[in-house]
């Protein structure tokens, strides 16, 4: 469809087709709709406007996007059919700006400026909560100046889209009007305009006194990175409130050059570690060698916040070199640059998202090494240290140090004991046993915890009586969640009656965690004893987690308790976060019914549409299209559901099941 020939022969069509046929063969498929972007601009004009409102019968989206691709002196027509749909104004607005036309920028800028009442009347909203005046606008003149200002930031943000000197003219004006919120988004807008004006008035509003519309202007200017906002940038470096410098830092890295790398180095000494820290990371991830050679000698820095910056930023060069130098800052006198540097070594001998040539770079020898050397700080006088030293050595002890470890629990302080006792669990070395039981009766009740939470990795029939035995003798709580967790790491369904005798205990952490096991083992048995949790429990925190459990086991049954407690919502399920997780739970059952069950409450005109729009995105098929479109129109806050149904179509390659 993309050569010259292949534009002709879809042309020559037109009049051959029938309108049924042209919306079924080619406007149904999103593998046409820029060839025929292409084409409108070049046929009759009839033909054009008849093309347009095809578009529109097929999908209203793909009509707007028609709409604004016809000829100009066409569009005057095609635009003005979106603004005669009778349609709420969120849906108008998105609508127009998908036309992307400059003739949408008159029907757009009527919710701007034109209701002056409203906009008093939400001035005066700010000015009561305040404590300025006394008495609040009437209720309902409240809630149309709400819904009125959140018409006016929608087409805020869609002017940010458009290419045309009137849309930005506009956006510049916003910046006066007398609604913060208004102001703050036209500033965020025209972070997506690259001129030369949009930048001026970026650069003038950056001096605002207020510190959100101050700091939402360096955002725009960093992400713009235009040299004509340098000297703004590196001005606001020194910028008291802490995210402005860092929004300034992203500016300059995207800029480059001689002058944004000068002013990153400068700051490198910056007082404020977190400016300090920002400017190297930047450096690093320009390649600016010589902001790295600085770094390497921040290591010997006599301020303790330069040798923090520089070890905290120098793991991203995971290299033989790094490693080398950050070893000895494992006994640095500060304890801040040790704890920076335990987590560093440790990310740079064994990182998270190790590729295999950085893993193979450090030999079984080097790992070994830093391990020992970890291992003798485990008396650190820092609990986070000490802390930051077992979450390291999780990853990279090995059987080899078994020994050492077990003369180190035997000869340790009581706060050491508990992070011994979780290393030697994570080895898990058959020879150790019989020593790791022993720990199950250690008067240290960390101790006794952090074995218990790898019990079910020795894998027999013997650990379960023994977890159900400790269940009901331990006291210690956290010690008993962690055996509760381990029941359900068995997988094992005879553990299932112990755990469901958890969910009648009054310790909602406690019931947390038996639903959590309950989910691992899965089965009818969980299954139904977390359904009745999800209808019965009085905390909001447990009937979310019981929630997202049925979507992880869940079948039909699930679906039903699910859309109960989404349609009724009672006892713990009466919050708008379990509301969510309900709808998310239902999209991962996925089945007809449960998708069924998402769409039945909408449009709620409140957050469960947001969220479950992103549900949707998620889960949704072409056939739920329809129902989303009739949703979205009667939707009267936003037009969120526009995204589900475009992530549905894309996914199908198709904009509309009825013209299959």
């Amino acid at each position: 469809m993309q050569s010259n020939t292949n534009y002709q022969s879809l042309i020559s069509q037109l009049s051959q087709l029938t309108d049924e046929q042209f919306k079924r063969d080619y406007l149904n498929h999103i593998k046409f709709t820029e060839s025929i972007a292409s084409i409108l601009p070049l046929i009759d004009d009839s033909e054009a406007l008849r093309l347009v409102r095809l578009a529109l019968d097929v999908d209203l989206i793909l009509g707007a996007f028609f709409a604004g691709k016809v000829k100009s002196e066409l569009q005057s027509e095609t635009v003005k059919w979106i603004d005669n749909l009778e349609i709420l104004d969120n849906l108008k607005i998105e609508l127009l700006g998908r036309t992307k036309s400059e003739f949408a920028i008159p029907f757009l800028v009527k919710t701007l400026n034109q209701e002056e009442e409203l906009i008093r009347a939400r001035v005066d909203i700010e000015r009561f909560f305040q404590g300025e005046i006394e008495e609040a606008p009437e209720e309902e003149l409240f809630y149309q100046a709400f819904n009125y200002e959140n018409l006016s930031i929608q087409t805020i943000y869609i002017l940010g889209r458009f290419n045309h000197e009137s849309a930005t003219r506009l956006l510049i004006e916003a910046l006066s009007d007398e609604r913060k919120s208004v102001r703050e988004v036209s500033v965020e807008a025209l972070g997506n305009i690259d001129d030369e004006i949009a930048i001026a008035a970026l650069i003038e509003i950056s001096k605002n006194e207020d510190e959100e519309i101050r700091g939402q202007a360096i955002s725009s200017l960093g992400k713009i990175g235009s040299d004509l906002a340098l000297e703004t940038l590196i001005t606001a470096l020194d910028d008291e409130i802490y995210y402005i410098p860092e929004d300034a830092i992203r500016g300059l890295e995207k800029i480059g050059g001689e002058v944004a790398v000068e002013a990153l180095i400068h700051f490198l000494l910056d007082e404020d570690y977190r400016v300090s820290r920002n400017c190297a990371a930047a450096l690093i991830r320009m390649g600016n060698q010589r902001g790295i050679n600085l770094l390497f000698s921040f290591l010997s820095h006599q301020n303790a916040n330069l040798r923090r910056t520089a070890v905290y930023e120098l793991e991203n060069i995971p290299e033989q070199r790094t490693l080398s130098a950050l070893i000895p800052l494992l006994q640095d006198n500060d304890v801040r640059v040790r704890q920076e540097a335990v987590l560093s070594v440790g990310n740079i001998i064994s990182p998270f998202d190790a590729s295999e040539e950085t893993v193979n770079q450090f030999s079984e020898n080097q790992i070994n090494n830093v391990a020992i050397a970890l291992l003798k700080m485990l008396d650190d006088e820092d609990e986070e240290v000490r802390r930051r030293i077992a979450l390291v050595l999780e990853r990279i002890v090995d059987e080899s140090i078994s020994e050492d470890l077990i003369q180190a629990f035997e000869d340790g302080k009581r706060n050491l004991q508990a992070d011994i006792a979780r290393l030697l669990k994570i080895i898990g070395n058959k020879n150790s046993t019989g020593f790791l039981f022993s720990i199950l009766q250690h008067q240290n009740p960390s101790a006794r915890e952090n074995l218990i939470r790898g019990l079910d990795r020795f894998g027999n029939e013997s650990i379960i009586q023994l977890l159900i035995q400790i269940l009901a003798e331990e006291k210690n709580p956290s010690a008993r969640e962690i055996v509760i967790r381990g029941l359900g790491e068995t997988r094992n369904q005879k553990v299932i009656p112990a755990i469901i005798e958890i969910l009648q205990e009054k310790n909602p952490s406690a019931r947390v965690i038996a639903i959590r096991a309950l989910q691992d083992i899965g089965g009818e048995s969980a299954e139904a004893a977390i359904i009745d949790v999800l209808l019965k429990d009085e905390d909001y925190v447990v009937c979310d987690k019981a929630a997202y459990a049925l979507g992880v086991v869940g079948g039909e049954k699930s679906v039903v308790a699910l859309r109960q407690a989404l349609l009724n919502p009672s006892g713990g399920c009466a919050f708008d976060p379990v509301l969510d997780t309900i709808v998310e739970a239902l999209g991962k059952i996925g089945s007809d019914c449960a998708i069924e069950a998402i769409l039945e409450p909408l449009p709620t005109d409140a957050s469960l549409d947001s969220f479950a729009t992103l549900t949707l995105f998620r889960f949704g098929s072409l056939k739920i299209v329809p129902q989303l479109w009739n949703i979205q129109i009667k939707a009267k806050d936003k037009a969120c559901f526009c995204d589900a149904i475009e992530e549905i179509q894309q996914r199908d390659g198709r904009y509309n099941p009825e013209f299959n």
